[in-house]
């Protein structure tokens, strides 16, 4: 009798399942009681980027810069660790990365062996083309030295003319054979060979020095422009409506002054800190370097002049 035994089936806890970023800012959102109307009025944004930052569609939102800031506010506001988040928004990011190598492998893996298959034919066709033409060379009598032409003509008497000359020409044939001696040939193979060998190292040598003197002279280069070039600071405003945006660098210079619309994105690149203008600043989103920065303007007046970087 074959005794059976029951095993249960696995247990699996649901909390340890791993959610993706765009979730967890979801679940705290309705954790709070935030609709996406909400969030979107408290961070300054369209609602579309909020939906698309619960979706983890980050491929419809601006550079991995701005995408970071938004979830650190949004992380903020409905109170979850911002650092945490932002680690693991990175680790989110990486698996897809992964995921995607490993898609793409086989396929490498076909090419290079179809490339690989056609190397191998075309060799195989090369070499066949190589025998063909030396045997036909070596019937022909290209590679043969000893071989003199021999003339037969027939005298009045119908007799052929010729057998004591081709008999000449069998003994002149054998002296030759003798006289080309191993040694000899030895002797000039070893000599054709040898001066494009010698010769060979020295060119190779030059090369390398030519390459190795370049690319030290690259690097130096790269690494002066480097040092001499001074960091530059970041500025996104994101628009919810019509505004006037003047901006100010540190040395003074204006780098931009014009009106945004409702929707607009502007970046901008400059030495902190920055003098900035805001026409309504309740309807910008303001982040320095990926940090937000408050536009909230004072006594209840929609215009703000403020720096920023200091």
């Amino acid at each position: 009798m074959t005794e059976t035994t029951e095993i249960p089936p696995l247990q699996l806890d649901a909390t340890n399942a791993l959610s993706s970023p765009g979730e967890r800012l979801q679940q705290a959102r309705i954790a709070k009681g935030l609709s996406i109307e909400a969030v979107s009025e408290r961070l300054k944004i369209v609602p579309s980027r909020v939906v698309s930052l619960e979706a983890d569609e980050f491929e419809n939102l601006p550079a991995d810069t701005y995408v970071r800031g938004y979830i650190r506010a949004f992380a903020s506001l409905v109170e979850l660790d911002v650092d945490v988040q932002l680690q693991h928004y990175q680790e989110y990011l990486q698996a897809l990365r992964d995921t995607t190598i490993q898609v793409t492998k086989p396929e490498l893996s076909k090419s290079k062996m179809l490339v690989n298959r056609r190397a191998q034919v075309i060799v195989v066709a090369a070499m066949g083309i190589v025998i063909v033409l030396s045997l036909v060379f070596w019937v022909s009598g290209v590679f043969d030295g000893t071989k003199v032409p021999v003339v037969v003509r027939a005298d009045n008497s119908g007799n052929s003319v010729g057998t004591g000359l081709i008999e000449e020409q069998k003994t002149a044939a054998a002296v030759l054979a003798a006289a080309a001696t191993p040694t000899s040939s030895a002797s000039l193979t070893e000599t054709e060979i040898e001066e494009p060998v010698s010769a060979q190292p020295d060119l190779e040598a030059g090369l390398n020095n030519a390459l190795l003197d370049s690319e030290v002279n690259s690097v130096a280069e790269e690494g002066a422009a480097g040092a001499l070039a001074p960091s530059l600071d970041q500025l996104f405003f994101e628009f919810t409506a019509e505004c006037w945006v003047e901006i100010k660098d540190a040395g003074g210079k204006v780098l931009f002054a014009d009106i945004q619309q409702d929707g607009d994105v502007l970046r901008l690149e400059g030495q902190a800190p920055f003098n900035i203008m805001l026409g309504d600043a309740g309807a910008v989103t303001l982040l320095l370097n990926d940090t937000p920065v408050d536009t909230t303007p004072s006594n209840n007046r929609k215009a703000k002049r403020f720096s920023v970087g200091l």
